[in-house]
């Protein structure tokens, strides 16, 4: 198993295909008239060849392993669900319970700043602290730090 892990190492084109047919591959098998798709079995099957040691070191040389087969297949699996689920994500925003869903999402984002904020304010908290129980990235890409 080794010989090919690292015939495949040497030649990450052939990992990247490799990846790419036995995923294909489990996505078209059906169980119970369900599939996992082309992206759910390139995820499973980048997975297993992540963890044998397929990787894309031939690409970086001597310097870190950055992406490797198990990355590749994640990356493969959310794009494709983004690219299935975009058009209707948009067509469900015209329909009447999409902005339904909007709006909620809204409401519930600003009342835990509103509450974050003021827990921040009664109980004197420092600014880190507030930061930190906010739902905002940080004070300071968002500009609220002078509001604590």
């Amino acid at each position: 198993m080794t010989v090919i892990v690292e015939f495949i190492n040497r030649m990450p084109l052939a990992g990247l295909m490799l990846v790419t047919a036995i995923g294909f591959t489990i996505g078209r098998l059906q169980f119970r008239g369900m599939s996992l798709g082309p992206a759910g079995g390139t995820l499973f099957a980048a997975l297993p060849l992540g963890y044998l040691g397929v990787n894309f070191d031939a690409l970086y040389g001597d310097g870190p392993r950055v992406f490797t087969i198990g990355t590749f297949g994640f990356v493969l699996f959310i794009y494709s669900v983004g690219f299935e689920a975009g058009p209707r994500f948009f067509s469900s925003i015209r329909d009447n319970n999409g902005w339904k869903f909007i709006t909620i999402g809204l409401v519930v984002n600003v009342l835990a700043l509103a509450l974050c904020l003021a827990w921040s304010h009664f109980a004197n908290l420092d600014e880190a602290t507030t930061a930190g129980m906010s739902p905002l990235p940080s004070p300071t890409q968002s500009g609220w730090s002078g509001w604590c």
